[in-house]
C-alpha cells in the first residue's frame, strides 16, 4: 500500500492541487515521488527508458514483469549519476516472484536501503512518532488503510507544503494497483486539524 497527498507547491504558492505523486512505473512496480515535481517525473520517464533497454538488451523477457531492485538500483544509480543537482526523494515499491514484496526508500543523497515501511517528503518528519507507534507488519488490508488515512491527514495538517486530497494504492500479486481518493472532508475524523479547504 501506498499513499501521498496531492498538493505540489512552488515555495508557499500552490500550483497544482490534485497532482498524483504515486507513479506507475511497470504493472508490478511504483514509485511515491517527493520534491521537485520535473526531477522526479524526468527521472521515471528515464527509468522507464533503461528498462525498455533491458528488453532489447535480452536482460529481460519482453512479457516479463521487471524485478523490482533492478528498478530501484536504476533510480539509485540516476541519483548517484546526478549528485547534487536533484532535489528530491523517491519510494519504489512492488512485488516480483524473485524476492516477493518489496519497499525501498531512496532519498536523495542516493543511498538506496529495503524497508518494510518507508516514509518520505516534507510531511514525513511531522508524523514519525504516530509512525513509529502505529505501524506493525501484517496488517490486514481494512488497518494498513485507517492506518495510511491517519498518517497523510496528520502529515497535511502540520505541513504547509502538504495538502490536496489523499491518494491510496493498493497493489496485490499480480494485479496492478488500485487507487483510492480521498477529500478532506472525509479525513476529518482521522485528524481534526486538517484544513476544510484545499
Amino acid at each position: 500500500m501506498m499513499g501521498a497527498d496531492t498538493r505540489t507547491s512552488l515555495g508557499t504558492y500552490v500550483g497544482n492541487r490534485e497532482s498524483d505523486k504515486i507513479t506507475k512505473i511497470a504493472d508490478n512496480i511504483y514509485c511515491c515521488r517527493s520534491g521537485s515535481s520535473a526531477d522526479t517525473q524526468a527521472i521515471c520517464n528515464l527509468v522507464s527508458y533503461h528498462m525498455d533497454l533491458d528488453v532489447a538488451d535480452g536482460l529481460r523477457e519482453m512479457h516479463e514483469p521487471p524485478l523490482v531492485y533492478r528498478v530501484a538500483t536504476l533510480f539509485r544509480d540516476i541519483f548517484r549519476d546526478n549528485e547534487g543537482n536533484i532535489k528530491a526523494a523517491m519510494i519504489i515499491a512492488g512485488w516480483d516472484k524473485v524476492k516477493g514484496s518489496q519497499v525501498y526508500a531512496l532519498p536523495s543523497n542516493g543511498v538506496l536501503s529495503r524497508q518494510n515501511c518507508a516514509l518520505g517528503g516534507s510531511g514525513s518528519s511531522y508524523i514519525l512518532g504516530y509512525v513509529d507507534k502505529e505501524w506493525r507488519s501484517n496488517m490486514k488490508r481494512e488497518e494498513c488503510m485507517e492506518f495510511m488515512k491517519t498518517a497523510l491527514s496528520l502529515a497535511i495538517a502540520r505541513d504547509y507544503a502538504s495538502g490536496g486530497l489523499v491518494n491510496v494504492g493498493v497493489m496485490g500479486t499480480g494485479r496492478p494497483m488500485e487507487k483510492q481518493i480521498f477529500t478532506q472532508e472525509e479525513l476529518q475524523k482521522y485528524c481534526s486539524y486538517v484544513e476544510r479547504t484545499f
